[in-house]
């Protein structure tokens, strides 16, 4: 599951798209060999921090259960406007 702003959003539609991440987490974890990984978007484009951890946080508090999350975020606080 991706997490965060335009960069993961990106990053997860590279990773979809070449299949590279699954392919990648297949090989390097036995217990996952044969099992179908799914990739989660819930990253958004223009999302500043706290909105992509609120988003995150929603689907915990939900009971969602995750294998992995990986939460990109902060480069919008760096080169936004202020």
């Amino acid at each position: 599951m991706y997490s965060g702003e335009s960069v993961a959003f990106n990053f997860w539609n590279w990773s979809t798209q070449s299949g590279a991440v699954a392919k990648h987490l297949s090989k390097r974890v036995p217990a996952l060999a044969e099992k179908e990984i799914v990739i989660l978007n819930f990253a958004k484009e223009g999302y500043r921090t706290p909105q992509n951890v609120n988003a995150l946080s929603y689907f915990l508090l939900s009971g969602q259960k995750f294998d992995l999350v990986v939460n990109i975020g902060g480069y919008n606080e760096v080169t936004g406007v202020w």
